[in-house]
């Protein structure tokens, strides 16, 4: 049987060691699993027998480096894309895809009725008071967040302050 003499391969040990521990360090950062992603707080989604729905919710980036919040998916639905309403001068509401929102370092990005949502089309089920979907968030550092949204009335979505929402998960 052959013995490794470690005292005259500590050197590559060392090395192996240090790229092993690189590899777990950028898992983690993917994942979501170190400080400094990416928080969800505060999501919601109205109840609705409408084949579309939006998720309301707020991102804080604790972190020292800004990410950019690019696709999302969800099982109850077909298809989930980021959307921006607005109103002009005139009053007149319009919707529209957005690429992306963008989390800069230190910032809080709501997600809130009249602004950015995550519009989830074509629906597969009902979406009733008491329920909740699992939507998955895509952000462009590679980290994905799951996050429980629970379906509230429609009413209760405007009021989305800290702790407004008494089912509030995530």
């Amino acid at each position: 049987m052959r013995r490794l003499d470690i005292a005259r391969h500590s050197p590559w040990f060392a090395v192996l060691l240090g790229g092993a521990a690189g590899a777990l360090l950028t898992a983690l950062v993917v994942t979501g699993g170190l400080e400094g992603a990416v928080e969800v707080r505060e999501p919601a989604v109205g109840a609705t027998t409408s084949p579309t729905a939006a998720v309301y919710l707020t991102m804080v980036n604790p972190g020292g480096s800004g990410d950019e919040l690019v696709a999302a998916s969800c099982e109850c639905s077909r298809r989930a894309t980021l959307h921006l309403s607005s109103i002009d001068d005139a009053g007149v509401a319009s919707m529209a895809g957005i690429d992306g929102l963008e989390v800069a370092p230190g910032a809080t990005v709501r997600l809130e009725p009249g602004g950015s949502h995550v519009m989830l089309e074509e629906l597969n089920r009902t979406l009733e008071v008491g329920d909740d979907v699992v939507l998955e968030l895509d952000f462009a550092s590679g980290q994905r967040r799951e996050v429980t949204v629970p379906v509230v009335e429609l009413a209760d979505l405007g009021a989305r302050d800290e702790g407004a929402l008494p089912l509030e998960r995530g």
